[in-house]
């Protein structure tokens, strides 16, 4: 199974190096092992730290985490944005503990896609360093859609330089007039342990995507309701994708 996942993640790098809009693409379908491997083919490989495991996920595996538990990259330029991202990430937040923000991811002084403890509920947000200054949170506190905990959603935000959008499930969930360049750093990413003396989450991520543009509302809406490998599979046969279609079949199934 190993051996197969591998030789999966190999072809399907390939098949995406050429698009320069994906920066990094992690299935967390390793099931063992302390790395979390970047399918983008941009080497962007993930490290396993504290309390994490590996679980079931949204679709496949998935990476498992305490109060103690995150992933770390280091700082690559490829992390780093001007004035056009998207982030998505399928999650299962149980808590967001010991307070009530946690990076999904962070790059200090550059950005946080952001849980947000509402208590018995939770919403998400965004928080660009743009000039030297934290602009956030986008949108307006009470505008994403409170949500309980325990259960697996679909994330995702876009930033096109104007116009910042957030998503719950596939679904526009708010949205902010923004505008200029996200700061860079050399800072590390994580996701969970994300600043502060220690902001975690307590729960489950899968399917991690970033990309150095703005998708669509429809192309965001095709990943939460399929998955990555549905995305690749259905696309036509003259898009790069194709080659996945061809290569998930050597995949075990779980």
């Amino acid at each position: 199974m190993r051996i197969r996942y591998v030789m999966s993640v190999v072809a399907l790098a390939l098949c995406l190096q050429a698009r320069a809009d994906i920066v990094g693409m992690w299935l967390f379908e390793e099931g063992a092992g302390d790395v979390a491997v970047d399918a983008s083919g941009r080497g962007h490989d993930g490290v396993l730290m504290d309390g994490t495991g590996w679980g079931a996920g949204a679709y496949g595996g998935a990476v498992e985490f305490d109060d103690t538990g995150f992933i770390e990259w280091e700082h690559h330029e490829d992390l780093s944005f001007d004035e056009t991202l998207t982030f998505m990430i399928f999650a299962r937040i149980d808590a967001i503990t010991p307070q009530e923000w946690v990076g999904m991811p962070r790059k200090e002084n550059e950005y946080t896609f952001a849980g947000h403890s509402l208590g018995a509920t939770m919403e998400m947000t965004l928080w660009l360093n743009i000039g030297g200054g934290w602009i956030g949170q986008i949108p307006a506190g009470g505008v994403f859609p409170a949500h309980g905990y325990g259960e697996w959603h679909h994330y995702a935000v876009t930033y096109d330089g104007a116009l910042v959008t957030l998503y719950l499930d596939g679904e526009p969930a708010g949205d902010m007039d923004v505008a200029g360049e996200v700061n860079k750093t050399d800072a590390a990413m994580r996701v969970s342990n994300s600043c502060c003396g220690g902001r975690f989450m307590e729960g489950a991520v899968d399917e991690f995507v970033m990309a150095n543009h703005a998708m669509t509302p429809a192309e965001i809406a095709e990943y939460a309701a399929v998955g990555i490998e549905g995305v690749l599979s259905v696309a036509p046969r003259d898009k790069l994708p194709t080659t996945w279609a061809r290569v998930k079949a050597t995949r075990d199934p779980r």
